[in-house]
């Protein structure tokens, strides 16, 4: 009986833990149904759009590379989220002392951002591996372009996080509802692993904002024909535009977030 109490104790904390916060409670419960959306969406674009070989430049002697690129380019778009967290410090109570400290909020940012240029290195020599198996030629100019994109694509994101990390410092269960459901979002318009074609028209331009999309096809040139609809000039100057002045938006909302709302949440 002692160790059905105990269970039974445990489970009760878990729930009213899981409950604490009324966003995670709908993260809880919404995330597996965005998940399996993802995929149908995915996946639909090839099984039910008929072959392979109807979705527009993608055919079959390419689709592999298709994938590949688009599972490199969703790895630095995947690496760059929940990384400028606080909430370790915050439960340390270490974290007045590491905002109080001279400094910029854009050397956190920088400092946050490094932790994972070792991650970011494994994922590209796997890559590359890939590549030498494969025999895929590749386009030198468009893959120094490609390369560059992906950082872009990495400064603008982690920078997002930082502003979400900014209303976590005292709004943890809107930081994590956030978190959670913008990836998903920016995936499923981002047409990384489908082309834009399979889409509904009034989503497209959600995606022509996404600099997931941009990014994507912007590496993708190296290897095959992409999706550009504007031009790879356009695309990468909007990319360069989004990389420049988003990690001073982060820093100035995290300022302001910590002014207006303090620290919560211990």
């Amino acid at each position: 009986m002692s160790a059905l109490k105990s269970i039974k104790a445990y489970t009760k904390k878990e729930l009213k833990e899981s409950i604490r916060f009324k966003m995670g409670f709908f993260n809880t419960m919404l995330s597996p149904s965005i998940t399996m959306v993802s995929f149908l969406v995915t996946y639909s674009a090839v099984f039910f759009s008929g072959a392979v070989n109807d979705l527009g430049y993608i055919d079959r002697s390419n689709y592999v590379i298709y994938l590949l690129t688009a599972f490199l380019v969703y790895t630095f778009f995947k690496l760059a989220w929940g990384r400028t967290n606080l909430n370790g410090e915050k439960f340390m109570l270490t974290l007045e002392g590491i905002l109080l400290a001279p400094g910029s909020r854009l050397y956190i940012l920088i400092g946050k951002a490094s932790r994972i240029l070792v991650e970011i290195f494994i994922s590209v020599i796997f890559f590359v591996i890939a590549l030498f198996f494969l025999h895929v030629s590749i386009d030198i100019k468009a893959l120094i372009i490609g390369s560059i994109s992906l950082i872009l694509l990495f400064v603008i994101l982690i920078s997002v996080d930082f502003i979400i990390s900014g209303i976590g410092l005292a709004k943890v269960g809107i930081s994590s509802f956030i978190s959670s459901y913008l990836p998903r979002g920016m995936a499923l318009v981002g047409c990384a692993y489908y082309p834009i074609d399979v889409i509904p028209d009034f989503v497209k331009p959600l995606v022509y904002i996404n600099p997931l999309y941009h990014a994507v096809n912007l590496f993708r040139i190296a290897f095959m024909r992409a999706d550009l609809r504007f031009g790879w000039e356009v695309s990468f100057i909007y990319l360069l535009i989004l990389a420049i002045i988003m990690p001073i938006i982060a820093s100035v909302f995290f300022d302001w977030a910590l002014k207006k709302w303090g620290i919560a949440g211990y």
